[in-house]
């Protein structure tokens, strides 16, 4: 395949081809921009002389000098590349904007983008690889007990399945997601949630964001639904939300989980966390839910039920999902791979009423057709061969130990000044502080000393409550044990 150059030709001619010294002022001035990036591969000598027309030697001749300006390195047997410390030599022309967002982008989505610290990390993405690092931030799990062999296996058979039998280009529409993928969410939701569904009420996302997505593209109305949420809440949700013009009513939660009597009479949709209330922990009791399902009846509002780490039971008698329960025609029940398995997976499902599904199918399909083929299949094996039930089991066992060494841990060096809330299900615990104490100062501070942990304030609408989030999905129980001991060492 031939390597071209990617730049606009204006040169001046001889005869019929450009000179020497036009050809070469054209590459040292793209390096020297940075059009063509530091350690980018320059094409063969033969292919660049075809493609400016002039003969292999004069392109050598042209290679040779910008090496001798140190622009580009020749590798034996490689190529020629732009030299990797090639910076641009010229000052950056500052960027006056020329175009106000107001024009273009709409109020929602300006207000979104003005929300982005509800939803991304002020800190560096990339997980900091030195030793002494200790990473407490929700969301993330530990990929190191999962079993890629088994996962990849799973892969490699429907790979060989896919080359016998292609799958068809034609429109997947109405497409819920691979067949065999929801059958065996439908297994799994029954055995880990004691969850009644039938594989054609299920559609496959591409996690539990765009779950989020769908439901507010099909039933908020810009600027007229009113939404119910809980108030400390996730904020991608209240971002998504925001981008779908939804009035947002945050509705405080107390030690039984959202207090219904508070939730506005004209509310359409009310998202609620009832297994393990997002980020405080709490269950909701089972007289809420009966509060919650006698609201929606009433009022004909639609339950959206976030069951994000459903399969982690560590403490007390199992609760079933509300979907379970009646009116199930009302309840919307979102779930996710991302725990169970791992976040990179990408695969989450909505348990809908039969009656919704042919509007989200087809804003699902709108959105983005469908979710990858290859891992809905291979998830679906994973499942169907008895590799989740298994992985899920030996991570309870996990997380439940990591979480008890964790309260230990906080009751010896933060008595009295940390109340954990001790969790019937997930993968955190939150912590509710001394009110004399500035826990957002203490999370600042503790990220400049390598503890990456987050304040509870972050997740509230208002000034919320003060304290700390503290999650055991990333690390062992020793490192637990140490984040806490330095922790407590740096709020003294």
């Amino acid at each position: 395949m031939e390597i071209v150059f990617e730049l606009p030709i204006d040169l001046p001619r001889v005869r019929h081809s450009p000179s020497t010294q036009a050809v070469y002022e054209l590459l040292k001035a793209a390096i020297m921009a940075g059009e063509l990036a530091p350690s980018s591969k320059l094409p063969p000598t033969r292919w660049a002389g075809r493609h400016f027309r002039l003969s292999r030697n004069t392109i050598v001749s042209i290679y040779e000098r910008l090496a001798s300006e140190g622009l580009v390195v020749s590798r034996r047997g490689s190529g020629t590349y732009v030299a990797a410390n090639r910076r641009r030599s010229n000052p950056e022309r500052p960027r006056k904007p020329t175009v106000d967002p107001a024009t273009f982008v709409q109020p929602e989505w300006r207000d979104s983008v003005t929300r982005r610290n509800m939803w991304f990390c002020t800190d560096d993405p990339v997980r900091d690889p030195s030793p002494d690092a200790l990473e407490l931030r929700p969301g993330l799990v530990d990929v190191t007990m999962f079993p890629f062999d088994q996962f990849r296996r799973c892969m490699v058979k429907t790979l060989r399945r896919m080359e016998r039998s292609p799958p068809g280009l034609g429109c997947p529409q109405p497409f819920q997601g691979d067949f065999s993928l929801r059958q065996a969410t439908a297994d799994h939701v029954a055995l880990m949630r004691s969850l009644a569904c039938d594989p054609d009420d299920i559609i496959v996302t591409s996690g539990t964001q765009q779950a989020f997505d769908l439901v507010t593209r099909v039933f908020v109305e810009p600027h007229r639904t009113l939404v119910a949420v809980e108030d400390p809440c996730y904020p991608p949700l209240v971002a998504a939300l925001k981008a779908a013009g939804a009035l947002i009513c945050p509705v405080p939660v107390d030690a039984e989980g959202i207090v219904v009597e508070q939730i506005p009479s004209e509310a359409k949709l009310v998202f609620v966390c009832p297994s393990n209330q997002f980020p405080l922990g709490i269950t909701m009791s089972a007289k809420r839910r009966r509060e919650l399902h006698e609201f929606a009846r009433s009022r004909r509002a639609l339950i959206i039920e976030d069951d994000y780490d459903g399969e982690f039971r560590t403490k007390g008698e199992p609760l079933k999902a509300i979907y379970s329960q009646e009116p199930a025609d009302l309840v919307f029940y979102i779930g996710s791979f991302s725990k169970c398995m791992f976040p990179g997976v990408r695969l989450g499902y909505v348990i809908a009423p039969q009656w919704a599904i042919e509007p989200m199918v087809l804003a699902k399909n709108i959105t983005d057709w469908h979710s990858s083929s290859v891992i809905q299949a291979a998830t679906a094996s994973f499942i169907s061969e008895g590799h989740l039930s298994t992985h899920v089991a030996k991570m309870r066992t996990a997380y439940r130990a990591r979480i008890a060494a964790l309260l230990d841990a906080l009751s010896a060096k933060f008595e009295g000044r940390l109340r954990p809330i001790v969790p019937n299900y997930g993968t955190h615990v939150s912590a509710e502080g001394d009110p004399s104490i500035d826990w957002d100062a203490v999370a600042e501070k503790a990220r400049a000393n390598r503890i990456q942990l987050h304040s509870l304030s972050r997740y509230h609408f208002g000034e919320g409550c003060p304290g700390l989030l503290f999650a055991v999905g990333a690390e062992s129980e020793a490192r637990l044990r140490l984040a806490v001991d330095r922790l407590s060492g740096l709020v003294r």
